[in-house]
């Protein structure tokens, strides 16, 4: 074989090698780019989403103390027990509306609950009338106190300027039947000076709604 003859063949053979080399270059770029185990590129990527619903129904909205009209801000709000210090037209008095609430069956068709009371007249005269309370059942169904009782200890009507104390009577005639039901259960008990057209004053709730079948009988 001549000298031009072997020079060929060698720059043909660098040749190859310069072709196969860069095959190998472009087949290693696809291989990084497939490398990350089919990730998908950020403008694919999903993000998850969580709706939280809020209950707007009226059903589901707390039941607010009501004697026609709402309590409002004004209003001392405690548990049965607890002694609130309220201000009006020409007094100052401090009134405590306490348990245990007892119950008296004249008959089948007429029940009084008798929820016992304590006021101290701070300053003033105070005029007492029991038509001002109201007590409430977990229904919502609305008593009024009574100005005359056969119970004993009952505080009537009156212009107080020192202490008393008693019980409210609050008598269902079956009229309504909101206390003749046994399933009638006491939630809270309410002064309201201007009678049940105006806004309470104060109000004493019980812990939990007390079912009237559980109420001790009144002496």
């Amino acid at each position: 074989m001549s000298r031009g003859t072997s020079s060929f063949t060698g720059v043909v053979a660098v040749v190859a090698v310069i072709v196969a080399a860069a095959g190998c270059s472009g087949s290693t770029d696809d291989d990084v780019n497939n490398s990350a185990g089919g990730a998908l590129p950020p403008e694919s990527s999903t993000t998850a989403s969580t709706t939280v619903s809020t209950p707007t129904s009226n059903e589901e909205m707390p039941l607010l103390p009501r004697v026609n009209s709402e309590a409002d801000e004004d209003t001392e709000i405690g548990l049965i027990g607890s002694t609130h210090t309220i201000s009006g037209d020409g007094y100052t008095i401090r009134v405590q509306v306490s348990d245990p609430a007892t119950v008296r069956r004249s008959s089948t068709s007429t029940v009084s609950v008798l929820v016992p009371v304590s006021i101290d007249v701070v300053d003033g005269a105070y005029d007492l009338n029991p038509s001002h309370w109201v007590l409430r059942t977990l229904s919502g169904q609305e008593i009024d106190g009574i100005t005359n009782s056969s119970a004993p200890t009952a505080i009537g009507k009156a212009t107080v300027t020192g202490h008393i104390e008693g019980v409210i009577p609050f008598v269902d005639y079956s009229t309504r039947g909101a206390l003749t039901n046994d399933e009638v259960s006491l939630s809270l008990v309410q002064l309201v000076p201007a009678g049940t057209a105006g806004v309470p004053v104060g109000q004493w709730n019980w812990p939990e709604p007390v079912p009237i079948t559980e109420l001790p009988a009144a002496q």
